[in-house]
């Protein structure tokens, strides 16, 4: 049995040549759309990961998922041009195509890892904005009896809040972020020259 297997293996470069074909047609295809801007949403999850399956924490190997659409088409394309290539050597060409098919999926779910780790949100979490100069943009009543909103300077951008404030501050006045209420409400006082 194991015998008949191995002549199978040894002349199964027609086989190969099938699923190397099929997976780079595949894999071309979702080449050109990826770089069209119309196959960010064509990657199909499947869960399963090395570390965690939350995608929000990148800092470790969380969120290197390896088993999804493209890492499958990846694996199938190197799989069946190393068996293509090398299956003539029967068990020996078949394990050379399964390390190959696997290190490529290893390397497309590596590279889609490192390409998440370059995204950036822009969210800016609300403790930042302490101790933070900026200007009223809309009045704030004084007494903190009513919102207002304040436009706050940090480095490379900008932040619009909610504030309160003790005394009443028009338009345009500079002020400095003291306190926070919550994510959204903020405390501020004038800034004195």
């Amino acid at each position: 049995m194991i015998d008949n297997i191995g002549n199978f293996l040894e002349n199964a470069g027609g086989f190969y040549l099938v699923i190397a074909i099929t997976g780079s047609i595949i894999f071309t295809i979702q080449a050109v759309l990826t770089i069209s801007g119309l196959g960010h949403a064509s990657d199909i999850d499947a869960d399963i990961s090395v570390g965690n399956d939350a995608m929000d924490d990148l800092s470790g190997w969380d969120g290197l998922h390896m088993f999804t659409f493209r890492g499958i088409v990846a694996f199938l394309t190197f799989f069946g041009w190393a068996g293509y290539f090398w299956g003539d050597k029967g068990w020996g060409g078949l394990v050379i195509a399964v390390l190959a098919g696997a290190a490529m999926m290893f390397l497309t779910g590596l590279v889609i890892w490192w390409l998440m780790k370059l995204q950036h949100s822009g969210n800016i979490s609300p403790e930042a904005l302490l101790q933070e100069k900026g200007v009223v943009y809309l009045s704030i009543p004084g007494e903190r009896k009513g919102k207002g909103q304040v436009t706050v300077s940090l480095p490379k951008c900008t932040r619009t809040v909610n504030a309160l404030s003790d005394t009443e501050l028009k338009t345009g006045t500079p002020v400095k972020v003291v306190e926070m209420i919550d994510n959204d409400l903020f405390i501020v006082e004038a800034l004195t020259k």
